[in-house]
């Protein structure tokens, strides 16, 4: 596509630093805007899946669950992302928020399944199985 902006590694890394020292801010519409305009440029690089990723934590703090859950879908796309635990059992919160317990349950089952190296999402996910299931 024509007119897609293309940003150094650096120049993406400074932006990226912005827009997550503007959510831990609070400031979740101002960094929802500034994470967008990264993930439209047209150089992925390896923090295209945590601007997604944190897309989904944005939606996900202000209590919007169904854009978090396509915000949190979406960080699969990338390959090699180091978001994609995280990304699975965020899922199965906010499918528990919109009390959706069947979809939650399959997330966190997936999260046992594909991400056995992470402990402490495991041990959180195998509660939420049993409590659940």
């Amino acid at each position: 596509t024509i007119g897609k902006l293309r940003i150094s590694k650096s120049e993406y890394k400074k932006k990226y630093d912005e827009a997550y020292m503007t959510y831990l801010d609070g400031n979740y519409v101002k960094s929802l805007t500034m994470f967008s305009q990264l993930l439209e440029l047209e150089n992925i690089n390896d923090l295209s899946d945590n601007c997604q990723y944190w897309v989904g934590e944005i939606y996900y703090s202000m209590k919007n669950y169904n854009n978090a859950i396509s915000a949190f879908t979406r960080v699969f796309d990338y390959k090699d992302n180091n978001k994609a635990s995280y990304a699975q059992y965020k899922l199965g919160l906010c499918y528990l928020n919109i009390n959706d317990t069947d979809n939650a349950v399959e997330a966190f089952k997936k999260v046992v399944s594909n991400h056995n190296n992470q402990a402490d999402l495991v041990k959180k996910s195998q509660k939420f199985i049993q409590k659940y299931k």
